[in-house]
């Protein structure tokens, strides 16, 4: 069984208090991509224009009775097309959910906003059926909202006088508490034995100097803490146990900048006494994503171990393609689609052995010839320079995803 905690010190409404810059908005949110999106200024800011962003909410949707939505955004030049509306859940899998992290796969129903230098969204609801006032002014309404996911589509234009912002969102009335969908700020985990010891990488979100960022694993061999490596966002830990329960620990703030600890709770498997159960994957593609039919596979046929042999991503898993450059934005560029792949994984592996090793794909870069590890000589990322022999992107970048996989 994989179980998580959260313990949040925060209100019902977001008002995003976080003190500093951070690229994870919370356990509350997916942004997409993640290399747009940041917590910044006491506020959930956008950078970048014209490539159509989304902000999901995870914890709550709304129910059959009257409900209302309401948030403050700004920063939005004119021309920009701004929408908020719902994506419904799709599929009758326990995931299904997920789909909406990738986009376009879910259209849903949207309503366009009058994006102004500042304003206030108003979305009153009863059941299904609801209508959005901006700055008190009707601008539509749609359907099918109980049980769907909010959220706001961004395609803004370069100009204005700053990033498109969003703060201040409040709810009143019926919504349902979906508090077992929060994700973060461990996101998921992978572990191998060798002999006695358990080796285990923790995969965390791209967390702020705010946050502790340090997780705690308990087993029965007893405890290994450990700090999150700046670039690939894991801890790693190496701990002589037997097989039983682990539990990994961080504290964090969340969106609002409350505290809050969050616990996942693992399986440590005995050796199998009647040969070993392998289950092998590869190439995962987004298609359908969270990928139910396989994921329930897998879970159904409870291999001993699981072997994931390369391409655990795509280049435009997510909806949005790479960014090989500069290297901060490339890490959180990878680190997002490595993540969408863990949080369609995540309860299998956190409960047997995993091994996972790198392709191509998984550096973004299609049929490597390594070269030696070198620098691939030539300009920009397309095929020629991806057939010179070596890789596109940078030893760090290259080196840091090793670690995520490793």
């Amino acid at each position: 069984m994989i179980a998580a905690v959260l313990l949040a010190l925060s209100s019902a409404d977001f008002h995003f208090s976080y003190p500093g810059e951070r690229a994870w908005i919370g356990p509350s949110f997916y942004a997409n991509p993640w290399t747009d999106w940041s917590l910044r200024n006491g506020r959930v800011e956008l950078e970048g224009a014209g490539r159509g962003q989304e902000l999901l909410l995870l914890d709550r949707t709304p129910g059959p009775g009257e409900w209302t939505l309401s948030f403050d955004y700004g920063g939005a030049p004119e021309g920009s097309v701004i929408r908020a509306g719902f994506a419904p859940v799709l599929g009758s899998g326990k995931d299904a959910w997920k789909g909406a992290a990738i986009r376009g796969a879910v259209p849903g129903s949207a309503v366009e906003m009058a994006p102004a230098e500042s304003g206030r969204v108003v979305i009153r609801g009863l059941g299904p059926s609801w209508r959005l006032e901006d700055g008190g002014e009707f601008m539509g309404g749609g359907g099918g909202a109980v049980g769907s996911l909010f959220r706001i589509q961004a395609a803004t234009r370069p100009g204005g006088s700053g990033p498109f912002w969003i703060d201040n969102i409040s709810f009143e009335g019926d919504w349902q508490d979906r508090s077992e969908r929060k994700w973060g700020p461990i996101l998921f985990s992978q572990h191998t034995r060798q002999g006695s010891d358990l080796k285990l990488t923790a995969q965390l979100a791209s967390l702020g100097a705010a946050d502790s960022g340090r997780v705690e694993l308990k087993a029965p061999g007893g405890r290994s803490g450990a700090l999150m490596d700046p670039d690939a966002r894991t801890t790693q830990h190496r701990l002589s146990t037997g097989p039983g329960e682990f539990t990994l620990t961080t504290q964090a703030l969340d969106e609002n900048g409350d505290p809050m600890t969050q616990t996942l709770a693992g399986a440590i498997r005995p050796e199998p006494k009647d040969g070993l159960r392998l289950a092998g994957l590869t190439c995962f593609f987004q298609s359908e994503y969270p990928s139910a039919p396989i994921v329930d596979q897998v879970r159904e046929a409870d291999p001993d171990m699981l072997y994931f042999a390369g391409d655990q991503l795509y280049e435009g898993n997510g909806g949005f393609g790479p960014v090989y450059a500069p290297e901060g934005k490339a890490l959180l560029s990878y680190l997002q689609k490595w993540a969408l792949f863990g949080w369609a994984f995540g309860e299998s592996m956190m409960t047997r052995p995993t091994i996972t090793i790198t392709d191509d794909h998984d550096v973004f870069h299609g049929n490597i010839w390594g070269h030696g590890g070198r620098i691939a000589p030539g300009e920009g990322f397309g095929g020629a320079r991806q057939d010179a022999g070596g890789y596109k992107l940078t030893a760090r970048l290259v080196n840091a995803i090793e670690r995520t996989q490793t």
